[in-house]
């Protein structure tokens, strides 16, 4: 008799409102969908590393830069002259690492969901083969904490090229101080 009384007792626990085969609401991702779409054409690569720096996106934003393990070719930043002789450290040991630690610092010195705004003009892209090169003038708004310029300007060049994959990657970058304007170069030098 006492088994039944389990059973019994089981069963009444077992179907009383713990709603044990109901399904749950889904948790949100800690991270946001990414946005990247693989750049199987130079403008897309623009377009993604437009999108990653807008967004703070920095597994999006590495991706757009050549990484020797994975294309074979170094990247390699040119910083403007006033930015060096400020930021030695930009022209001398400057590499994907020190790319990866800038771009991290200044999405700690963001408010949350902070965009940073940036846009491109007297834009030129000359493709030719498996090789590119991208100038344009630039104009960010960088919403940072930090007691410095958000506002950063210049021209930029890019060189890119399409790895064995057939993804198109930034192998070179050189930015050029164009105003009197705080330029991308002190952004990385002050960020790192």
């Amino acid at each position: 008799m006492r088994p039944l009384l389990y059973i019994a007792l089981f069963l009444v626990f077992l179907f009383s409102g713990c709603d044990i085969f109901n399904t749950r609401d889904p948790e949100k991702p800690d991270q946001p969908a990414t946005t990247l779409v693989t750049a199987t054409d130079p403008q897309q690569l623009i377009d993604n590393f437009t999108d990653a720096i807008a967004n703070v996106d920095l597994d999006n934003y590495l991706a757009c830069l050549s990484d020797s393990l994975v294309s074979g070719k170094n990247f390699v930043f040119a910083p403007s002259n006033e930015a060096s002789a400020l930021y030695p450290l930009l022209a001398t040991n400057w590499d994907l690492r020190s790319e990866k630690q800038y771009f991290t610092n200044m999405k700690a010195k963001l408010s949350t969901d902070a965009k940073i705004t940036i846009s491109f003009s007297n834009v030129f892209l000359s493709p030719s083969g498996d090789s590119a090169v991208y100038t344009a003038s630039y104009f960010m708004n960088v919403p940072h904490n930090d007691t410095f310029s958000k506002i950063f300007q210049g021209d930029i060049k890019l060189k890119l090229f399409r790895d064995s994959r057939l993804i198109w990657r930034i192998y070179y970058w050189q930015d050029i101080k164009s105003s009197s304007s705080d330029n991308w170069s002190e952004l990385k030098g002050r960020m790192y």
